[in-house]
């Protein structure tokens, strides 16, 4: 791997995408503890720390398989420095993978050592679904279910795991709360599904963006931005979350720069766009559950 530098590494792992992992687990907490239940900090670690690798092996194995099946090419934009055509970028993402499966698989054991072993089923579940996003022989993103994998692996059991893992229960409104965080990182599947749409469809892969048609697609991830808000409103409007959740309102200037990205066809860095809307949307999201009732 020495040939790698840390820069190659680092933007191999695609950090910015990682923040959407990190903060449905830390929701779960934060949301446990709103919800009256004392917050166990080294659990909720774990739970963030157990996210984040199960997703930083998503990103690699699906990087390696989209070069290795032809979805990824030379000076594509979501091709990864490792990954340069050359047999040790390929060996180099294989070792990383391996140490990263055992890593997640670890601190997944200790978070069923301790909260619940069967809460344990959440992140092996969602190392599959990550793996298997591209891996063959599933590889559901190219069967046109990636929107709806994404939207429950990563939109609600992340934060439902780290939500039980703190009291032991979940309910309709702990989910309902999720939803918000769910359709925006469906949002953000969608935005890369719509840059990549002719290559995809050109190599046929049936995404759901593919699926849909390019216009279909774009209305399908608007609608996911607007419902975060509509999902909030409702929220709200029912008492599963305090009225200060409507902060979230602040972030509408980010939207709109979203949608005059859709509207001109600036789709190249629609993706990185919408994880920066993603991560404001969160923090203000989660901070006004840490606000006095």
């Amino acid at each position: 791997m020495s040939r790698y530098s840390p820069a190659d590494w680092w933007k191999s792992m695609r950090p910015f995408s990682l923040v959407t992992s990190a903060f449905p687990a830390l929701f779960g907490t934060i949301l446990a503890g709103w919800k009256g239940t004392q917050v166990n900090w080294a659990v909720c670690a774990v739970a963030v720390f157990t996210a984040v690798l199960i997703h930083l092996a998503a990103n690699l194995t699906n990087s390696l398989y989209d070069w290795l099946s032809g979805h990824d090419r030379p000076g594509s934009p979501q091709t990864i420095p490792l990954i340069d055509g050359s047999q040790d970028g390929i060996q180099a993402v294989q070792k990383a993978l391996r140490i990263i499966r055992i890593l997640a698989f670890a601190t997944a054991a200790a978070f069923g050592a301790m909260t619940h072993w069967a809460l344990v089923v959440y992140p092996v579940l969602g190392y599959l679904g990550g793996v298997y996003y591209t891996k063959p022989p599933i590889a559901f993103k190219h069967r046109g279910w990636g929107s709806i994998g994404v939207f429950v692996i990563m939109g609600l059991a992340a934060p439902a795991a780290a939500f039980q893992g703190q009291t032991g229960w979940i309910d309709i409104s702990t989910i309902l709360a999720f939803v918000p965080i769910a359709v925006l990182v469906t949002a953000i599947l969608l935005a890369n599904e719509i840059r990549d749409r002719e290559v995809d469809q050109a190599l046929g892969s049936i995404t759901s963006v593919v699926r849909l048609g390019a216009a279909q697609g774009k209305r399908l991830y608007a609608a996911c931005l607007l419902a975060a808000y509509g999902a909030v409103i409702l929220n709200v409007s029912k008492g599963f979350l305090p009225t200060a959740s409507l902060i979230v309102f602040g972030s509408l200037p980010q939207l709109k720069q979203l949608y005059q990205h859709l509207r001109l066809d600036k789709l190249t860095h629609l993706d990185k766009a919408t994880a920066q809307f993603y991560g404001a949307f969160c923090i203000l999201y989660t901070l006004t559950l840490l606000w006095p009732n």
